[in-house]
């Protein structure tokens, strides 16, 4: 089946609808999925109805725009750039220069010379090199906030921990309200059921850190943590030693990598404003916070919550 519907499929629509039928039985008819039904009527609207024919007019003009349809460039307009490059001209200037130089039917955008650097640095090149600002945006500075250049990489992380098949496996991040006061919450996320433990630091010191995550996560299943860059973690091994576990950094500007504990933090702030000082919340408080955090049922949880879903308990059903 194509991927994207046709002129005949867009007729069918537009003529079950006209016999007053629903879009879950258009799309059971059609053999498509209901949500693909529901976006195609949205989109086709036209005078305050779906008509197939405006629904077909706008889809080839997205096909128009889609980049997958754009004529590939000349090869001999990326070995003219490559040359600019190589003399130290910046992407802007030769985006300046290409009509100059080149037949009117070249062209070439300066976002579209840098994603072409960034293949040829990550193939090993040396376009990067004649940037001027080349050294600027590495995304694995080994100089970050003082840790180890040995610190062990998310790169090493074995499959099963990316999958969240297991359970035992977490993310550390530290959540920051005001700037002007040093307290601030230190935050583990367990990646398979999205539990939290919460710790209350009064500054963001690798030794307090360290203390808090060995303290708050002792008697839980630990197999691996993947921490943030941030000079707290710096202690990672005291960590691992004593709880018995692995321990990864992920990447600088990488948060897609800690996707749960950047989650964990956005629900937490409903309690922890940002931009709020964090000095006259207690321990406590945090204790209940996550208390809230971890009985809350969760849609990718399938409606359990994580203290079920870590200790694996059924929940408790409701008595008629």
């Amino acid at each position: 089946m194509a991927t994207h519907l046709t002129l005949h499929e867009r007729y069918q629509i537009d003529l079950n609808l006209a016999q007053g039928l629903k879009p879950t039985i258009i799309a059971r008819r059609l053999g498509r999925g209901r949500s693909t039904i529901y976006e195609e009527i949205k989109r086709g609207q036209f005078k305050g109805r779906y008509w197939s024919a405006h629904a077909e007019h706008r889809a080839d003009a997205a096909k128009q725009r889609s980049a997958a349809n754009h004529r590939t460039k000349p090869a001999a307009l990326w070995d003219w750039i490559e040359a600019s490059l190589v003399q130290d001209h910046s992407p802007a200037q030769i985006v300046a220069r290409l009509p100059c130089v080149a037949p009117s039917q070249w062209c070439i955008s300066a976002p579209a010379i840098y994603k072409r650097v960034a293949r040829d640095r990550r193939s090993g090149g040396a376009l990067h090199l004649h940037l001027r600002r080349a050294h600027r945006h590495d995304r694995w500075r080994y100089s970050s906030g003082g840790l180890p250049k040995d610190r062990p990489s998310i790169r090493e992380r074995p499959a099963h921990v990316r999958n969240r098949r297991r359970r035992g496996h977490w993310e550390g991040d530290t959540c920051h309200g005001s700037h002007a006061a040093p307290d601030c919450t230190l935050v583990a996320v367990e990646r398979k059921s999205l539990y939290s433990v919460l710790r209350k630091l009064k500054r963001a010191t690798a030794p307090e850190t360290a203390d808090g995550l060995i303290e708050g996560m002792r008697d839980l299943p630990v197999h691996s943590i993947t921490f943030d860059n941030g000079s707290e973690f710096a202690e990672y091994e005291r960590v691992r030693d004593c709880l018995h576990c692995a321990a990864f950094f992920a990447q600088p500007r990488q948060p897609t990598q800690r996707a749960r504990c950047e989650n964990t933090i956005g629900l937490l702030r409903q309690y922890v404003p940002k931009y709020r000082s964090q000095k006259k919340i207690t321990q406590e408080q945090l204790d209940e916070f996550a208390e809230r955090l971890n009985h809350r049922p969760r849609v990718t949880l399938g409606g359990r919550t994580p203290h079920e879903v870590l200790f694996n308990l059924t929940p408790v059903r409701i008595r008629s």
